[in-house]
């Protein structure tokens, strides 16, 4: 008897949370920090691009291993998304296993390839000379990316309508604030970083809080904890380049970030390789 009352209360409990109500409340508290955020940005004043780490990067990328470590490291992205690509050619023609359930999906997933291998190129080409003319080509591809995993973590998530729905005015609106801020950069000498601070630290916050809050509609969901893992290990190697570089004499945080967010995307790959879609999907 009280087994059934377990597994009933279980059953409620679940359906529950797969109410419409929940399923409102649970949009709004992924959406309620952008537009918070948005609303207080107006109340900071033009916000700079700290140029100490900039400055050191130039002055260590004068040395060739440096330069040569990060160039070379940011090919590796270039690599994870032509494998991605070539996994979606290839995935088309698998009969016994299906990594998409329709095709919005595959497309979905493809720009994000192909942003990947841009953000690659980008960096590789900063990073040969990183001036600040050149600052756009990494950080331009590199939101895109970012906004482009955004939508699958959306489509798969919460909505696939959504998540199609979303992706191209999340490229243009990360793409707008890159731009903004070189703009600023070549008209005034000092480029404004509020909005694309805020949709970065917006997307940064919100993959998270989707993925806590939505199931997933396939298996091997756990993946994306994994992504997120290694993204954050590469962006924490590139906030402490001067103590790495201090430490290693050889290798800075630059190096170690593009090969840790490399191995990050490439759980996506893997993921895809793995994964089924869940029943009633």
């Amino acid at each position: 008897m009280g087994l059934s009352k377990l597994k009933l209360s279980g059953r409620k409990r679940a359906s529950s949370l797969l109410s419409p109500r929940s399923m409102r409340i649970r949009k709004i508290i992924v959406i309620s920090p952008g537009i918070f955020g948005l609303m207080a940005i107006f109340f900071f004043p033009r916000l700079t691009r700290n140029p100490v780490s900039h400055l050191f990067l130039l002055q260590l990328e004068k040395e060739d291993v440096a330069r040569f470590g990060n160039v070379v490291t940011s090919l590796a992205i270039v690599f994870v998304g032509l494998s991605g690509l070539y996994f979606m050619i290839r995935s088309g023609n698998i009969t016994w296993r299906k990594p998409f359930v329709e095709q919005r999906e595959r497309r979905i997933y493809a720009v994000f390839f192909l942003c990947l291998i841009l953000t690659g190129l980008g960096s590789g080409w900063y990073h040969y000379d990183p001036v600040e003319e050149r600052l756009i080509w990494d950080r331009l591809p590199a939101m895109t990316a970012l906004l482009s995993f955004f939508a699958i973590v959306v489509s798969e998530r919460i909505s696939l309508k959504a998540g199609t729905h979303l992706l191209w005015p999340l490229l243009i609106l990360g793409a707008g604030s890159a731009i903004y801020w070189q703009v600023g950069l070549e008209q005034a000498g000092r480029g404004d970083i509020r909005f694309y601070g805020l949709i970065y630290g917006y997307t940064v916050l919100a993959i998270p809080l989707t993925l806590l809050l939505f199931p997933s509609r396939f298996t091997q969901g756990h993946y994306f904890w994994r992504v997120l893992f290694w993204l954050a290990l590469a962006r924490s190697c590139e906030l402490f380049e001067q103590e790495i570089f201090g430490l290693t004499q050889y290798v800075s945080g630059h190096t170690l970030g593009h090969c840790f967010a490399a191995v990050g995307v490439f759980s996506i790959v893997a993921m895809l390789k793995r994964r089924e879609p869940l029943p009633n999907t």
